[in-house]
């Protein structure tokens, strides 16, 4: 599970634009449903979280070699955009702390 969380880090900040984008599009008018959806894409983050935390604070090599996920988000002729992911110790925390 903790190899999980580690390999999709990215998915945190991702879940809570999906759910954004799920209660303002689709269940603005049902204030109940829309409440479960914010609950729900707040909660897996903060388990995310929580996974990337033991995973990196169990491991002494992330310390020495914080893990990193890149990939191309935008490319055209003279412009490459990439966006990624890098956890060490103090992002590891910091994610348990802002989710």
């Amino acid at each position: 599970m903790i190899e999980f969380a580690l390999q999709n880090a990215w998915l945190l900040p991702l879940l809570p634009a999906i759910a954004f984008a799920i209660i303002g599009l689709f269940t603005m008018s049902l204030p109940r449903l829309s409440a479960c959806i914010a609950l729900t894409f707040m909660l897996a983050p903060l388990v995310l979280a929580i996974l990337v935390g033991i995973g990196v604070l169990t491991r002494p090599e992330y310390i020495d070699k914080p893990l990193e996920y890149a990939g191309t988000w935008f490319s055209m002729p003279g412009l490459t955009i990439e966006m990624g992911v890098l956890i060490d110790p103090t992002s590891a925390m910091m994610l348990f702390v802002v989710t």
